[in-house]
């Protein structure tokens, strides 16, 4: 799993310096963020599988990003679900990433049951995919994509 986040700098402690990513107000656009890590995974993919992208988020900074993963986790209560709502976005609301575990682990097994993991994945998010070949005959390759650090925890 690769985790994409702006750097900091603090040689001898403070001050820090922040080290952005990309040129935006953020530092870190989480959209293409999304879609390098979707191209990567096409890579590591067979030929004619679909990787599916999962994006976890909370806050602003995640906005750009909500429409561009398969399946969306929005942190209940906070911004990008106040988004979500405001814009008919699909996503599955969370507290924690024992919340996520269940929900993700239940994604492949809805998926292995529908699909038996060949071809286009259940939760595809044709929007997000527009530029790919809906014709998939060969198993999904699942990605999780987490771009997002606002929490502290382990996801196993």
């Amino acid at each position: 799993m690769n985790i994409v986040a702006n750097n900091l700098e603090a040689p001898g402690g403070i001050p820090w310096k922040p080290v952005w990513l990309h040129d935006c107000d953020t530092g870190l656009d989480k959209a293409y963020s999304v879609n390098e890590a979707r191209s990567q995974a096409q890579l590591e993919c067979l030929p004619g599988e679909i990787p599916l992208i999962i994006f976890i988020g909370d806050g602003v900074s995640d906005l750009a990003a909500a429409r561009e993963a398969d399946v969306l986790f929005a942190r209940r209560g906070l911004r990008l679900e106040e988004h979500c709502k405001e814009h008919n976005i699909p996503y599955i609301p969370f507290n924690t990433f024992s919340d996520i575990k269940r929900e993700v682990e239940a994604i492949s097994l809805e998926d292995q049951k529908k699909t038996g993991g060949v071809g286009k994945p259940v939760r595809y998010n044709p929007r997000a995919n527009m530029w790919r070949s809906l014709s998939s005959k060969e198993a999904v390759c699942f990605l999780s994509f987490y771009a997002f650090y606002a929490f502290y925890g382990v996801l196993y």
